[in-house]
């Protein structure tokens, strides 16, 4: 299944950036959590090893939430501090097709309280229509890209490219 699965629209924003290190992965997660209020999905893609879960740990770290594992033998992990969580979800050993409302992410969506990651998101049955996709690949030997699809109306792409420059991203728009 492509990152565009449970959308039959188009994005409002599209965007391919490319990541050095874990570290910057972890920067460009950072970045997004300044742009996206509590009650936002973000669907993960990709194969092992292209950065998920460091992009996960970024934005936690961003919001003062440590320890993010990444949770493919439980399903899912909930980090909170001050009343916002941050619900981390993991289809990878799913063996078939995921129901997510069965799992947890749909109420933990509806609550408001916090954001909500899954990896391996194409393992899911359906995906909620408002999110946003980033599908993880390697590029060349030490390097990423990571391809964000915003299905947000709200988003400040914009804004999202301004400190994709301040922070000296490679990027490409289309």
């Amino acid at each position: 299944m492509s990152s565009t699965q449970g959308s039959s629209r188009e994005s409002s924003w599209a965007i391919r950036v490319m990541s050095g290190s874990p570290e910057k992965t972890r920067e460009l997660g950072g970045l997004l959590s300044g742009f996206v209020v509590p009650g936002t999905f973000v669907a993960l893609f990709g194969s092992l090893g292209t950065g998920k879960t460091e992009f996960v740990r970024g934005f936690a770290d961003s919001l003062g939430l440590s320890g993010v594992k990444s949770p493919s033998f439980t399903f899912a992990n909930i980090y909170e501090k001050n009343g916002l969580r941050l619900y981390h979800f993991d289809l990878y050993r799913a063996e078939d097709l995921v129901d997510i409302e069965e799992i947890g992410a749909i109420d933990a969506l509806a609550r408001g309280d916090g954001f909500v990651f899954m990896e391996w998101a194409d393992k899911a049955i359906w995906l909620p229509p408002e999110r946003i996709d980033a599908a993880f690949t390697h590029a060349r030997e030490h390097e990423r890209a990571i391809e964000l699809l915003c299905y947000l109306e709200w988003f400040d792409g914009d804004g999202f490219l301004d400190g994709l420059k301040e922070k000296a991203f490679r990027y490409e728009i289309y």
